[in-house]
């Protein structure tokens, strides 16, 4: 009887579309609302999961160090590797995408990640290691970036920003997560942190062939078809995107906000541990509180993209007061220090709605969708490379680091941000 039920089930939701005859022409009017909450449910897990395994490795990086007499320095360079592989990958994943569809490019994407995942455990000499890395870098935006598409596809605009949100939001999650309890409870609990790292990756694997046992391309279902994977016209899809100017625009916007938030989070608890006196723990809890703010405004400023007129508004004013709050957090004392990072981390939230934002531009739909949110994530973990290493090279050895940090990332960043998207044009 349980097998039954289970196999009613799954057919269920491997159809997932209505029979009425309600919006033939467009596959969203024709998706039940099971289905949809079934293909949330799903890419939030797998978002969750990979901020889980990603997150999860700077803060083994000690018990790592001692295990296998890696230095520090040789693991934060093998963690820099991430972000660049993102940005190789990224264009080529999202055209895969577009071509032969969200089914078994994100599934067979999926149960490589986990593979790859894993493997960061397994390896035998620091070579594996930053190969196995790279790898997994590589395969990221199959589970992270790309699902964005698929939420494009499964939902109206009226509610692609909250959705997006609430799958940004998770990330975000399970990031604080990460730094909370991966080096210590997770760590301790299943034996180590080379277990930790297999479980991550069995996670991604068997949520992948559950994709895959359920999830079906909208032009696709109704036909029970399997797409037919194309030769990409890789030249033109490339060509016709970088023409948009909405398009070249929004990652400006991401190069900017993903490196403000990167190289400032990663600089500033050591800057107030310097500069302005605080206690190392009172530096990591400042942090761990404008993640979580980061995650509240992520879920309240995506929401509220649904219900104003134009997005671009939600957009510009959290970029502009979220690099104000950044500001302020740099050049106050510590009495209010907490109130802007509370506001730093809450309207930073807003660079989710880039997403939702990129999808109702003139110019992009279903059919480049992938490749064009491809272009933005790569431009977005360019900045999150290129931001840490000026940072690095010429903001650490200034007198008044701290300032020089908060209008570089703050002003320079975030704000100038937040200007850029009032140049967006909307349909």
């Amino acid at each position: 009887m349980r097998r039954l039920v289970a196999r009613k089930i799954l057919i269920r939701l491997r159809s997932g579309y209505a029979s009425s005859g309600i919006g033939e022409d467009n596959p969203i009017d024709t998706v039940s609302h099971l289905y949809k909450w079934w293909v949330l449910l799903l890419c939030g897990l797998a978002n969750f999961l990979a901020g889980l395994s990603w997150m999860s490795l700077p803060v083994l990086f000690h018990e790592i160090s001692r295990a296998t007499g890696r230095s520090m320095a040789s693991l934060l360079a093998a963690w820099g590797v991430i972000p660049l592989a993102i940005l190789v990958s990224a264009i080529p994943a999202g055209m895969l995408v577009d071509k032969t569809g969200i089914r078994w490019s994100i599934g067979i994407g999926g149960v490589a990640f986990g593979i790859a995942g894993a493997a960061r455990g397994f390896s035998p000499n620091y070579s594996f290691f930053l190969i196995s890395v790279f790898i997994y870098g590589c395969l990221l935006p199959f589970t992270y970036q790309l699902l964005s598409k698929t939420i494009g596809l499964f939902f109206e605009a009226r509610r692609t920003g909250m959705a997006i949100g609430i799958l940004q939001a998770l990330f975000g999650l399970a990031g604080s997560v990460a730094f909370m309890f991966s080096g210590t409870v997770f760590s301790s609990a299943f034996g180590g942190w080379r277990n930790l790292l297999y479980l991550l990756g069995a996670g991604s694997i068997i949520l992948a062939f559950l994709w895959i046992a359920t999830i079906r391309d909208p032009s696709l279902a109704r036909q029970g078809a399997v797409p037919i994977p194309r030769r990409p016209m890789v030249g033109g899809t490339i060509t016709r995107l970088a023409r948009n100017r909405d398009l070249r625009i929004l990652c400006l916007i991401s190069f900017l906000s993903l490196g403000a938030w990167i190289g400032a989070s990663g600089t500033l608890p050591f800057l107030l541990k310097n500069a302005r006196g605080l206690s190392p723990q009172s530096a990591n809890n400042l942090m761990s509180l404008a993640t979580w703010s980061w995650v509240m405004g992520a879920l309240v400023l995506s929401y509220l993209s649904d219900r104003v007129r134009n997005r671009i508004y939600v957009l510009f004013s959290g970029c502009v007061v979220s690099g104000l709050g950044l500001f302020m957090l740099c050049i106050s004392d510590s009495t209010l220090t907490w109130l802007w990072a509370c506001l730093w981390g809450f309207a930073g939230g807003a660079v989710v709605i880039i997403i939702p934002l990129l999808l109702d531009v003139p110019g992009i739909d279903a059919r480049n969708s992938g490749a064009a949110i491809g272009m933005v994530s790569g431009m977005g973990n360019l900045g999150a490379f290129v931001f840490p290493m000026v940072i690095a090279a010429f903001i650490l050895n200034t007198d008044q680091s701290i300032i020089t940090l908060g209008i570089f990332c703050g002003l320079l960043g975030y704000t100038l941000a937040g200007l850029l998207s009032g140049k967006i044009s909307y349909r």
